[in-house]
This record gives structure tokens, C-alpha cells and sequence, in this order.
């Protein structure tokens, strides 16, 4: 089996450095110039002079067989380096698919004008890497924004408007305590229904507000009825009987001069005491003045005066 001997990179390259590329008599001396620049003196080369001799020549084929040559020696040990290829000598083609890596690339290689049109994917970009200056005017639409994603933090004074709000939105969790007064209330919304059982209240009522037809039928007792209210013009015709009137509660100033004419009288006894066993009529007693008269709704003699 045969034995392969290989090199370094560094051996290949100083292999390379100290071959001869040119030489030059100097004086009686050859100096000869390795590939890395530097130079040494190999001796007097220089014999009698003779009769001049053919001009020695390199052929072409001799040339790019030496060159050959040396190429797979430096490809084999991997000692090509950034000396040896010359300025824009790497062009497109000579880079294998994928060789350029991330460590390959200078710090800010990668400008616009390198990058694809829809290149940077979503994995492309680092977390936090999208700042409010590099989004544009109007990009952010309905359908970019997460749900639940904007708080109430996100939302400027004043930026609710009501086009923003949808019908029914606006439930009774959402309303301030104390925050609804007189303007917001629209004409007529308020019905009975919205309102509270007894919480109309005396000071709620306005002045003559309360007309007739407000009050349920029986509804006005006697302690709905402020002393000294029921006047005269209060009352209808005909409607105070005898049922009506107080015992001791009529007396001569309450009679009007010739009211009481003979078809009031039933029966009219001048005598003392009490007139027992008789119903109906007045009574007078001669001796103390009084008078009475017979209350059939009490069913009692009931003093006038």
C-alpha cells in the first residue's frame, strides 16, 4: 500500500514563500529573490567569457504544467491564503453554494440593497428587535393587533369616541358612580320603569306638579291633609251631613240669621232637663239656653249652643 505524505498549511505556505521567482547577476555574484521578497546571494557564477549561446526559452506547456503543479500542492494542503489571491480575484462563481457563513461576514456587510424582497422572515428577526420607529405610518391594522392586546394604558385621553363604541357596549359596570347628571339624560328616557319604588321623594316634585289625575282614587287619608287646608271652596255642594259634624261643633256664629226655617224644625220643646225618650227636631233648655238638635247619623242629641 502506498504512503501519502502530506503537509501543513504553514509548511505549504513556507514552502511557497522560499521558492526562487527571479534572480539577477550582481557583479560576479547570482542573487536570486525567493516568492516572500527576500533575497540571498548563491555565489560567483561568473567563468570566462565565452562565445555567447543560444537564448534559453520556457515553453508554454513546461510553464502551466509547473503552475498545475503547483496548484493542487496548495489545494491538497489547504494553504491558500488571502496573500496569494489577488484583489477582486473571488468573483461570484468561485464561491460554493453556502461557504459564506455567519462568521465569514464583516460586522455591517449585510446593507438593504443585499437583502431580498421578503427575505427577513419572522424567525429573521430577534425578539424586541421591531421599535415604534420601524413600523410605519398606518401599518398597524385591525388584523396585526392580538386580541385583548390593547389596555387601557395603550389608550389616550379622549380617543374613544362614540363611533367607537358599539350598540349595548356600554353596560352598567362600565358607568363611574355619580357620572351620569342631567345632560346625559335625554328628554323623556327616564320611565317609570327606571325608576326605583319610593324614591320619589318631596324635594323630586316640582311646584304643581302633582295635578288630579296623579292621585289614585282614596289615596289622600287625613294625615295627607294639612290642618286648616279644606276651606270652604274645598268642599262641594251638599256634601257636609250630619254625619259630617262634630258634636259642640256648631255654634250661633255658624247659623246664618233666618237659616233655619220651618221645614228644619221637626220638634221644638221648651222645658228643663233632658228629653227622654224623644227623637227628631231641636230641643231648647229654658233654663241654661242650650240647644240641641237630634243627629241621626249619631243617633244623640248633639249640643249647638
Amino acid at each position: 500500500m502506498a504512503t501519502v505524505t502530506g503537509f501543513t498549511s504553514a509548511r505549504m505556505l513556507a514552502i511557497e514563500n522560499g521558492t526562487v521567482t527571479q534572480g539577477s547577476i550582481v557583479g560576479n555574484d547570482l542573487i536570486l529573490k525567493r516568492k516572500d521578497l527576500t533575497t540571498f546571494n548563491a555565489g560567483n557564477v561568473r567563468g570566462p567569457t565565452g562565445a555567447q549561446g543560444p537564448i534559453g526559452q520556457v515553453s508554454q506547456a513546461t510553464l502551466d504544467a509547473a503552475i498545475a503543479d503547483t496548484k493542487a500542492l496548495l489545494q491538497a494542503a489547504n494553504a491558500t491564503t488571502s496573500a496569494m489571491i489577488a484583489a477582486s480575484a473571488v468573483t461570484e462563481s468561485k464561491i460554493a453554494t453556502g461557504a459564506v457563513t455567519n462568521t465569514k461576514l464583516g460586522t455591517s456587510a449585510v446593507t438593504d440593497i443585499k437583502i431580498a424582497t421578503g427575505a427577513v422572515t419572522n424567525t429573521k428577526i430577534a425578539d424586541n428587535a421591531v421599535t415604534a420607529t420601524k413600523i410605519a405610518s398606518s401599518a398597524v391594522t385591525n388584523t396585526k393587533i392580538a386580541d385583548d392586546a390593547i389596555g387601557s394604558s395603550k389608550i389616550d385621553d379622549g380617543a374613544v369616541l362614540n363611533i367607537h363604541i358599539g350598540t349595548n357596549a356600554v353596560s352598567n359596570l362600565k358607568i363611574a358612580a355619580n357620572s351620569i347628571d342631567e345632560s346625559k339624560i335625554a328628554d323623556n328616557a327616564v320611565t317609570e320603569a327606571q325608576i326605583l319604588n319610593f324614591n320619589v321623594t318631596n324635594t323630586k316634585l316640582a311646584a304643581n306638579s302633582v295635578t288630579a289625575g296623579k292621585i289614585g282614587t282614596g289615596e289622600i287619608g287625613t294625615s295627607e291633609i294639612a290642618d286648616n287646608a279644606v276651606t270652604g271652596a274645598k268642599i262641594e255642594a251638599n256634601t257636609i251631613t250630619t254625619r259630617e259634624i262634630a258634636p259642640l261643633s256648631i255654634d250661633p256664629g255658624n247659623i246664618k240669621n233666618n237659616a233655619v226655617g220651618p221645614n228644619h224644625v221637626n220638634f221644638i220643646k221648651f222645658q228643663s232637663g233632658t228629653p227622654a225618650g224623644i227623637v227628631g227636631g231641636l230641643w231648647v233648655n229654658i233654663n241654661t239656653n242650650e240647644l240641641k238638635f237630634w243627629s241621626e247619623a249619631w243617633n244623640a242629641w248633639i249640643k249647638v249652643a
